[in-house]
């Protein structure tokens, strides 16, 4: 069995929404899921990637098991919700500190736990950090205690 790090993307997908609480309703009335939307779509990239580089089926991510997963764990629970907190401009340390004191973030635990490992693969060019821009972007501002910016500009570079 390969576990992939969905918990961890679910915070970047998660960001979106508190985007959406901080900027409200268009003009029309309308809810802009768009950010969401590129958010889901780069984190599903970048778990093929993780699913390639473990030489598990990359193909599954395409079912139940990787967008299903996803989607409902960025539908609610923790980690979404931290992401949310990030989204409204908090920090990951002031978000755990004020909003989530008792609360396990399964995601963050997880790149807080891997990060050196992580980093020392990708100098190793082990792991290409090109391939990863969301990944890195949620594990700066979690490690680092960072506003959390989106590199819209590195997503969907190539196909992997």
């Amino acid at each position: 069995m390969v576990i992939v790090p969905k918990n961890f993307y679910a915070i970047g997908v998660g960001y979106a929404n508190g985007q959406l609480d901080s900027e409200g309703t268009a003009a029309n009335g309308a809810l802009m899921h768009n950010l969401a939307a590129g958010l889901f779509v780069q984190a599903m990239n970048e778990i093929k990637y993780f699913l390639n580089l473990m030489g598990a089926d990359a193909e599954s991510v395409y079912g139940l098991a990787g967008v299903g997963d996803l989607y409902v764990t960025c539908q609610a629970g923790r980690n979404s919700r931290m992401g949310r907190h990030l989204g409204a401009g908090l920090s990951y340390i002031e978000a755990k500190t004020e909003y989530m004191p008792n609360d396990t973030v399964e995601g963050a635990e997880l790149i807080l736990t891997i990060a050196p490992a992580l980093r020392r693969l990708i100098d190793q060019k082990e792991i290409d950090e090109t391939a990863l821009p969301l990944g890195l972007a949620i594990m700066n501002t979690v490690c680092g205690d960072a506003p959390l910016h989106i590199p819209w500009d590195q997503f969907y570079l190539k196909s992997r």
